[in-house]
């Protein structure tokens, strides 16, 4: 079975994609690369239409209390703005994979059949992560259809939860919020299916697991704020 075709299969029937996976070895370079060519795609993009001038000054207001005048004259700067965006969201992308594939290496071992070890895990939580491209093409979609330039990023994922409960940028659980929409719910389902298919742990279990990334990002954003 092809990459696309069982792209399809998670779609439809996720559980038996997981189990393709699982007797084909597949490894998780080839989503990991879709997922870092829609981030490019979706920053190039929006960078692209977004009124630049607007964009570098409200990225200085917003970081004037916390960077020193040196550093804000260089994120002034166009290419340094665009690089620190591609280059911080394959960070934030990457660092969100280890921190997954630790959790589950770590909380799957109530499963003592369970040979899987971090890097197996690491391999897979890739595939788990898929819907974040839709979400990123849609964003790029609507940045499209609004034609306005002077329009943040984090307002053009209008499936995020943030966009109903309309927290502050100031708020500590602001960028929870605007992360968790239908795609990353997608993306925890994914997830539970990845865990039972891989364990003998009851559905409790894998549910509760499965969980356990959003409850950390929860965290992260509390603390990071």
């Amino acid at each position: 079975m092809n990459t696309l075709e069982l792209i399809q299969q998670l779609i439809k029937r996720p559980k038996h994609a997981f189990q393709i996976i699982e007797s084909e070895q597949r490894g998780g370079l080839i989503p990991y690369c879709f997922l870092l060519l829609a981030i490019a795609l979706f920053w190039l993009g929006y960078l692209a239409m977004v009124d630049q001038t607007w964009l570098h000054e409200h990225t200085v207001n917003t970081l004037a209390n916390n960077v020193s005048p040196a550093e804000r004259e260089q994120i002034a700067q166009g290419d340094m703005l665009k690089y620190n965006a591609l280059i911080g969201s394959f960070i934030v992308l990457t660092l969100q994979g280890l921190i997954l594939a630790a959790i589950l290496n770590l909380f799957t071992k109530i499963d003592e059949s369970n040979t899987d070890n971090f890097k197996d895990w690491l391999g897979n939580v890739w595939w788990t992560q898929l819907p974040a491209i839709p979400q990123l093409l849609l964003a790029l979609l609507v940045m499209f259809v609004l034609n306005d330039p002077q329009t943040l990023h984090t307002d053009l994922f209008v499936t995020s939860i943030n966009n109903i409960i309309n927290l502050d940028e100031s708020s500590p659980f602001y960028a929870f919020a605007a992360g968790l929409d239908v795609f990353s719910i997608w993306s925890y389902l994914l997830l539970f299916y990845l865990i039972a298919t891989r364990t003998n742990l009851s559905t409790q279990l894998c549910f509760t697991i499965s969980l356990l990334p959003a409850v950390t990002e929860l965290c992260i954003s509390y603390i990071a704020s």
